[in-house]
C-alpha cells in the first residue's frame, strides 16, 4: 500500500496523471525540503541528490548503501530514544527527523517514479508535521506548486 494513500488521497491521486519527469522533480522536492529541513550531512546522500538534480540514474549509489544510511541512523534514534524516552525528545528527536530524510532519498532514487514521487512526498509531509505541527501545509503546497510549474510549462 502506498502511504500517502494515508495522508494525501489527491495528491497520490495527480501523481498518478502526470509524466515520469513530473514525478521526479515532486521526489526532488521532497527530497530537498527534508535534508534540507533536518540537517541530513552525509556523502552518500548527497551523492544521491546530485544524481537526482541531474537526473542522472547512472550517479544514484546502490540503494543500499543508501538504506544503510537510514539505518544507522534508526540505531542512533532508537538507542536515544530507549534512553530518555519521552520525558526528553529534544535528546532525539533530530535524528528521527534525519532517519526520515534518508528514507525520503531512498524512495526518490527508486526505478518506479510513482513510488519515488509519492513515498518521497509522504516523507516530506511527514517531516513537515513532526516539526511544524499537524496544521502545517507548506510542503503541500511546494509539491503542488512543483507540480503546477511543469505543467505550465507542457502547456505553453
Amino acid at each position: 500500500m502506498n502511504r500517502l494513500r494515508l495522508v494525501a488521497r489527491d495528491l497520490l491521486s495527480r501523481l498518478t496523471t502526470v509524466p515520469e519527469l513530473r514525478r521526479r522533480k515532486v521526489a526532488l522536492a521532497a527530497c530537498e525540503y527534508t535534508v534540507a529541513r533536518t540537517g541530513l550531512r552525509d556523502p552518500v546522500i548527497e551523492q544521491a541528490l546530485e544524481a537526482l538534480r541531474h537526473a542522472d540514474p547512472a550517479g544514484v549509489p546502490p540503494l543500499g548503501d543508501i538504506e544503510s544510511v537510514r539505518e544507522k541512523l534508526d540505531q542512533q534514534y532508537a538507542s536515544l530514544y530507549e534512553r530518555y524516552g519521552d520525558a526528553d525528545p529534544g535528546k532525539w528527536h533530530g535524528t528521527f527527523c534525519k532517519m526520515i530524510a534518508a528514507e525520503c532519498v531512498f524512495y526518490a532514487c527508486h526505478d518506479d517514479s510513482l513510488i519515488a514521487s509519492s513515498e518521497s512526498a509522504f516523507d516530506a509531509l511527514a517531516i513537515e508535521k513532526n516539526l511544524d505541527g499537524p496544521q502545517a501545509t507548506g510542503v503541500r503546497k511546494l509539491l503542488e506548486s512543483v507540480l503546477n510549474a511543469h505543467a505550465d510549462q507542457r502547456t505553453s
